[in-house]
């Protein structure tokens, strides 16, 4: 009995590559999520102001309008920044930034008008950090497939030339 010998057009084992997490889409899954999540705060202080929730002990209109002034700002703010980092825009991130910065600052440096949420605080904080290093992490990937472009580019042109 003759031995009929399968083939196949699969690689061999050993140089099939592991698949690789992709950065960039880590970094655009991540800022959809954050995306979410302020959407919903937003839309949550903005039941506080209108009176349809009750996030505190005190109702809106009962409160210092230096502590008003920054829930309404916060929440119209909230809202847009969420827009910007769904579409994965720069000026999504850079409102996310500023308006995560200024919170911060109230929450620690005035922390007797506008209350100390260590919590929130803390979150928040991370998430500035998570960002940052999966900007880094995509933006060092993109360098390198631009390098192995260019380099595959070269090596194309060196053989036809």
């Amino acid at each position: 009995m003759a031995q009929v010998q399968q083939t196949t057009n699969k690689p061999p084992a050993a140089s099939v590559e592991p698949p690789r997490l992709n950065w960039r889409r880590a970094r655009l899954f991540f800022m959809r999520a954050l995306a979410l999540s302020i959407l919903g705060y937003g839309i949550l202080s903005w039941a506080y102001v209108i009176g349809a929730t009750d996030l505190g002990s005190t109702p809106f209109m009962d409160q210092r309008v230096p502590v008003k002034n920054a829930i309404a700002v916060f929440a119209a703010i909230d809202l847009v920044a969420s827009v910007g980092l769904w579409m994965a825009t720069a000026w999504g991130v850079v409102l996310w930034c500023v308006n995560t910065a200024i919170r911060v600052t109230l929450h620690t440096a005035y922390s007797d008008l506008h209350g100390g949420n260590t919590v929130l605080t803390a979150i928040e904080v991370g998430a500035v950090v998570v960002y940052v290093v999966l900007a880094f992490l995509a933006w060092r990937e993109e360098r390198l497939e631009d390098h192995l472009s260019r380099q595959r580019r070269r090596q194309t042109m060196n053989t036809l030339g």
